[in-house]
Parts: structure tokens; sequence; C-alpha cells
């Protein structure tokens, strides 16, 4: 299989009217291939390759004027990704699978300020391997076991040259083993699941000494299924984020006077989370051939070294840099209801997510607001057309500050305004002698409405796509 695909892009118009510089052009390439050599061993292999030169802003999320410089630099990314995946049937038996994966991935960036010569180069290598082993046994006759047995090996490297020293050459190893048992019940409908995995990483850097940690991480769930149209579920996981190399080592310049700054004794981040919720399914309950599912799930999350970006001193004077957090609270809930008849089909989709550090008592920014996401997709009779709508709707912020209800530069809280935005689209799939044709024609933000997201930053306003896709 391949697939290729070229585009150019200029200057977006912003809800707000305005219109930051931009110019780029994209070109991507994909091409995948399977060998299957024996009935017991197949092999495939995956090549990506990506290319983005356009001149653009220094910093793009600046979009508005600033008396402080964000001149135009000319950019060019490329980024190649390789992977070879093995497949391996042991024994010729349907009950032991072997997946063997190798990759390596480069991306190169090279920048330099419109009409001078100084470049800037840098590169940062991932490279890897990890190998699963799926084992299923079910010899016993009260349950069946499925066995997921695996290890990998990640490693980055990061280099430049010297007018891009802002990005120190470094390397980050990341090295985990695990094991996870899914139990089937013969004769209950119970299904359950743990896991545990080690997880080992360093990080090295001839500016900075040296750091590593290791962790234990654990996860159990249970789904119990009393019928067909129910399901309970309940999960409690452990996770572990290691910091990635833009977060331990990034020093460059953010704009005048405030710079991103390394953070080498930057830990990583552990979380305990628990869910639970509930699934519904309903068929032809109150027309013939229709379907109606609904999902809901709670969740609760505390984390310790929460991994954020804090600006130190007084914005936009300072230093930016990624820090953790002792004891953050993560706590929302996910809803999802979808109703499909042969004449329309409407999902409805709501989201409430609350995070807060427990030292200072303030909101994390970064958490989206409460959300509300409908839509209604309609065909038209036979045509192979439907018509559709999608909207978008936001709440306003809730940040809680200090006791004063102030951020920690003792200004008040900003809360950015909720909003909502309707999407229309007709869509086409061909049949017969079409087949293999789809498009779409969608009018995104139709109303021009001007708003930004949770973290203040403008979004695009109304806006035309045109996509026709022919597969064969």
């Amino acid at each position: 299989m391949i697939a290729f695909s070229t585009r150019s892009k200029g200057s977006p118009h912003l809800s707000d009217g305005s219109i930051p510089f931009n110019k780029e052009d994209i070109h991507s390439l994909f091409a995948k291939g399977n060998w299957a050599i024996t009935p017991s061993y197949m092999i495939s292999a995956q090549l990506r390759y990506y290319q983005n030169d356009g001149i653009q802003l220094r910093n793009p999320e600046v979009v508005k004027p600033s008396r402080y410089e964000n001149s135009r630099y000319d950019r060019i990314t490329s980024q190649y990704d390789i992977q070879l995946t093995q497949k391996i049937y042991p024994l010729h038996t349907e009950n032991w699978l072997i997946d063997w994966d190798l990759y390596y991935s480069k991306l190169i960036i090279k920048q330099k300020p419109i009409n001078k010569n100084n470049d800037e180069n840098r590169s940062l290598i991932s490279q890897g391997s990890k190998i699963v082993n799926h084992f299923i046994w079910d010899h016993n006759q009260f349950a069946a076991h499925q066995f997921n047995i695996g290890s990998e090996f990640y490693q980055q490297q990061q280099q430049s040259n010297k007018l891009a020293d802002r990005f120190p050459a470094a390397t980050l190893r990341n090295i985990a083993v695990w094991l996870e048992d899914e139990i089937r019940l013969n004769k209950l409908p119970i299904t359950f699941s743990i896991g545990t995995r080690y997880s080992n990483y360093r990080n090295d850097s001839d500016r900075y000494a040296s750091n590593q940690d290791s962790q234990w991480t654990s996860r159990g769930a249970v789904n119990f299924t009393p019928t067909h149209w129910l399901e309970i579920f309940s999960s409690y996981a452990e996770g572990y984020r290691t910091p990635t190399l833009n977060e331990i080592y990034n020093d460059s310049k953010h704009f005048a006077m405030n710079y991103f700054t390394s953070n080498p004794n930057l830990q990583p981040e552990r979380n305990q989370t628990i869910e639970y919720g509930v699934n519904l399914q309903f068929d032809n309950m109150l027309l013939a051939n229709n379907s109606l599912q609904w999902r809901t799930a709670i969740f609760d999350t505390k984390a310790t070294n929460y991994i954020k970006t804090e600006v130190h001193g007084f914005p936009p004077i300072g230093k930016t840099l990624s820090i953790n957090t002792p004891s953050v609270v993560i706590h929302g809930i996910d809803s999802r209801i979808n109703y499909t008849t042969p004449w329309f089909n409407a999902v409805l989709a709501y989201n409430r997510t609350h995070a807060k550090d427990t030292t200072s008592g303030m909101s994390i920014s970064s958490i989206r607001p409460e959300s509300l996401t409908a839509s209604l997709d309609v065909p038209l009779a036979n045509s192979g057309f439907s018509l559709g709508w999608v909207g978008q709707f936001a709440a306003r912020t809730n940040r809680s500050g200090d006791h004063r209800g102030k951020d920690k530069y003792w200004n008040p809280i900003t809360q950015q305004t909720g909003y909502g935005t309707n999407d229309f689209y007709l869509y086409y799939q061909g049949n017969g002698r079409l087949s293999g044709i789809n498009s779409t024609l969608s009018l995104t933000n139709a109303f021009n409405k001007s708003y930004t997201s949770s973290l203040g930053i403008p979004q695009e306003g109304r806006n035309i796509h045109f996509k026709i896709n022919y597969r064969w």
C-alpha cells in the first residue's frame, strides 16, 4: 500500500479577525507491505516520510501584535519513520503468538531568520525494539486465561549544531518489562484483568549530571455483564510517565526577555487512577433496526510529581521551565449516548474534568472546561449522500486561585468565556461504478464565532473544506 499527499497552507484567519503570517508546503509519503513467508511467520515493513517547508513566526503561539520581537523564520522540518513488524506462530498453534517490532525515527529541524545565514540545525533520533508474547490457556474448566508477556527498549538522542546549542546533545533511555493476565470465568459473566510493569529510565547530557529512576506499576480491572444489554466495569491503574528530552533540556529563547530553561532534575510523574462506569446497549427498542448505546465513566486520579510548565518571575519577564508539582488531583466524568436508525445517527457526548494542585489549592490551567459535543447525520434516501451537523459547546472556565482568588503572581484569576461552534457537512459515499470514492464538503465554525481556547489562544474563524478520496 502506498499513499502520498501534498498541500500548501497559508495564513489562517482566526475568529478574532487576526491573520498571523504563515506559509507552508507540506509533503508526506506512506508505504507498507506484508509478506507471509510461511504459515507460521509473517513480516511487514512500514515507511513514513514527512517534510514541511515553510516561513513561519519564530513563536507561532503569539498571534497578536506585541512589543516583543517575533520575527519570521525559514524553517524546514523533516521526519523519517521506519518500522519492521514480525508475527510468529510457534508450533503452528493459534494459542501462541509473538509480536516483535523494530522501529527507527529521525526528526530534523533546520531554521534561520529570513535573509540571514545563521542556520540552526537539530535532530531527534528515536529507536527501539518491542516484543510481546500472547498466550491463551483454556484447559481449566473454571476459567480461561490470556497472558501477555512483553519487554521494550526505547532510546532517544538529541543532536544540534553550535547555533542550536540551546538543545544540547542528550540521551534518554527507557527499559520496561510487563506481565498481564486476562481471566474469563467460564460459568459466570465476569472478566478480570491483572498486570504489572517494571520501568527504568536514564537521561544523560554532557552539560548536566545524569539522572535515573525505576518504578513498578500495577493494574487491575473487572467487567460484569449479567445480560447482553448491561456491562458494569471498574479498574485501578498506576501510571508512570518519564519526562521527555524537551521537558528536561529545552534551553531556547521563548520570546524577548523570556527563555525556556533546562531542568535536569525533573522527576517522573506517578499517578493512581480509579475508574468505574456502566455501558448499556438496546436494540430495536423504539423502532425496528435501531440501536441505543450509552456509556458513562467516572474517574479519579491522584498524581505525584505532576509535570507542568511554569514561568518563574513575572510574565512575560522570567524563565519558563518544566517542574514537578508535588500533588495533583484530577477527577471527572465522561458520558456518551449514540442512537442509530436507518434514517439518522445522533451522538451526544459530555465531559467534565477538574484538576487542582493540592498544595496551593489552585487549578491546573491546561485542563479543558466542561464541554458538550452533539452531532447528527442524516442519509438522503439511497443516494449515497448524507447531511451532517456537529456542535461543540464549552462552558466558561472555572479556575480557582488562592484564598484571595489570585494566581501566584498576585494577579486576579483570568477566566475564558464559554463558546459554541457549529459545523455542517455534506458527505458522499460512492456505490456501483463509483464505489471506492468518498468526499466531504464541510463548513466549520459556520457562524464565524469569535472564541479562544481555554488557554486564551484565538481559534480559526469560518472555513470551508473539500476532500475527495478514491480507494481501489
